[in-house]
């Protein structure tokens, strides 16, 4: 039995890593503004993924991998203005006045196309699906599985009076039509945005990639959202490696901002990590480049993408604040809520 596990482990990887090579990147419709010469876009090799599907199979450091949890009460969000609670990984909920918005929900217990092999989801989601209010925008930054899962945004688009709108980068409206028929979708390219309610949408550059399957890579286009509603901007950077240019332009095109999520996960070993997320310590230097009111952090703590525990996710963030001297970018408990009606841009 364990040997037609590793067969098949091995078979997937294969895929991946063939999927990732040089001979299928030539021609990307999409690519990043800030292109390194040192990016071979290979991102790895058999033996590392044979290596995470074996971590993933036995439930390796499942002791390193604990986080703290907070019941969410929809009642109480009721009552607040704009406000962000974590859900997990990628997944927030937002309130937006009477607006209720999902950023990259994914409630399923793997992030892959082929469980059990793949991320096993490490604690459960801060809310069952079932008990979420009613969805009128779903934010997608990118299709990879831990950010795009079929069977979350299946349920979203089949929900009782109708489905959210999804709003996605360039390339996904023909996926959705092809694999959730229900869902009314619009796409939109890099810094461009739409108004939906008394809310305003804004797609951002990300530092990052796309691809479901071995012949779709880069089909699709990554990037982050601003929300901004009552005055306020709430920054979802979704998946994106450091790029000192581009907070600086993001900076500049958005200006103020008052609370940033922001990724800090999956990024060992950084050789292969590197050039698409980022670790604590850039993470932390992102939020000085933008200079938000508050920042939390996300995409930890849910799913082991990388080589490094929840536990070295804690001590490697705790060690990245300390080093900057910042106060105000926090880790926060899946299920917890930070509200931003109150918060007063900075003088």
């Amino acid at each position: 039995m364990i040997k037609s596990i590793l067969f098949i482990a091995i078979l997937l990887t294969s895929l991946i890593v063939f999927a990732n090579s040089d001979e299928r990147t030539k021609h990307m419709p999409f690519k990043n503004q800030f292109e390194s010469a040192e990016d071979t876009k290979s991102r790895a090799s058999i033996g590392y993924m044979l290596h995470r599907a074996w971590v993933q199979m036995t439930n390796q450091k499942a002791d390193e991998n604990s986080i703290k949890q907070s019941s969410v009460n929809i009642k109480q969000l009721q009552q607040h203005d704009f406000s962000v609670t974590w859900l997990g990984h990628a997944t927030m909920l937002i309130k937006a006045g009477d607006l209720w918005i999902l950023t990259d929900p994914v409630f399923s217990q793997y992030a892959t196309p082929t469980p059990p092999l793949g991320p096993k989801r490490l604690v459960p989601p801060a809310l069952d699906i079932r008990d979420l209010p009613h969805i009128d925008i779903v934010l997608i930054s990118h299709d990879h599985f831990d950010h795009l899962d079929l069977q979350t945004v299946t349920t979203l688009a089949n929900q009782k009076n109708g489905s959210p709108l999804f709003l996605t980068g360039l390339g996904l409206k023909s996926w959705f039509a092809d694999n959730v028929v229900a869902a009314k979708v619009e796409e939109l390219s890099w810094w461009h945005e739409t108004k939906f309610g008394n809310a305003n949408f804004k797609f951002l550059p990300a530092q990052h990639s796309s691809g479901r399957t071995f012949t779709t890579k880069n089909k699709t286009l990554w990037g982050g959202w601003l929300v901004e509603y009552a005055g306020k901007k709430l920054y979802f950077a979704g998946d994106t490696a450091y790029e000192e240019k581009l907070f600086a332009q993001i900076s500049q095109n958005v200006g103020h901002i008052d609370l940033a999520a922001l990724p800090i996960g999956a990024y060992k070993p950084r050789n292969l990590m590197r050039f698409e997320h980022m670790d604590p310590s850039e993470a932390v230097q992102a939020h000085r480049d933008l200079k938000p009111v508050k920042s939390i952090a996300i995409h930890w703590g849910t799913f082991q993408l990388g080589d490094e525990t929840s536990e070295q996710n804690r001590k490697d963030f705790a060690a990245a604040i300390a080093n900057q001297n910042v106060e105000n970018f926090n880790l926060i408990a899946i299920g917890q809520t930070k509200e931003i009606a109150n918060v007063h841009t900075p003088n």
